[in-house]
């Protein structure tokens, strides 16, 4: 299980601060010779790798690379949760069928349910299934189908997510 995190830096070691991160993506960390694990990894790095170079100033945090070093995953999970504007959920078969991934539904739903302005925060994006083969508590919410296609309706609604944020210049 890795979550990538959208954050500003920080100057107190060992903490992240609230509401700081414009969207953390959740997956399903690859292990050795674990291919649907690495296609959901090599997902979660292409979105990463395209918003941070968009020109909107976003910047990535990256569980591998980024993680509080001795702090527990849930206690990462929590803390990139709590400082997140959106949670982006990656979802394919087989991540679904792990436990570790049901955490992280559950805390992300939590989330939103805590905090007011997290209503409407949690984004599935579906991997190669449908919304009807994800997990039930997540069917209510929209969702988007994840494609490379930079042209398609995902990257559509996933820039205008940030547009809000970063709204174009007119003169």
């Amino acid at each position: 299980m890795v979550f990538v995190i959208m954050k500003m830096a920080t100057n107190e070691p060992g903490k992240l601060p609230k509401k700081t991160f414009d969207f953390c993506i959740c997956h399903r960390r690859a292990a050795p010779r674990d291919e649907e694990a690495r296609r959901d990894e090599q997902v979660a790095e292409e979105i990463l790798r395209i918003l941070e170079t968009s020109g909107k100033k976003l910047t990535g945090y990256y569980g591998p690379r980024d993680d509080n070093v001795g702090m527990s995953f849930s206690r990462n999970m929590q803390q990139a949760f709590e400082g997140s504007k959106y949670i982006f959920l990656l979802l394919s078969r087989e991540c679904i069928k792990c436990r570790w991934y049901e955490l992280e539904i559950h805390e992300s739903l939590q989330q939103s349910l805590e905090d007011p302005e997290k209503k409407n925060n949690i984004i599935p994006i579906f991997i190669n299934i449908s919304k009807v083969e994800g997990p039930s508590q997540l069917r209510t919410i929209t969702g988007v189908t994840y494609s490379t296609e930079k042209e398609s309706p995902f990257w559509y609604k996933i820039n205008r997510l940030f547009m809000r944020r970063h709204p174009k210049k007119t003169h």
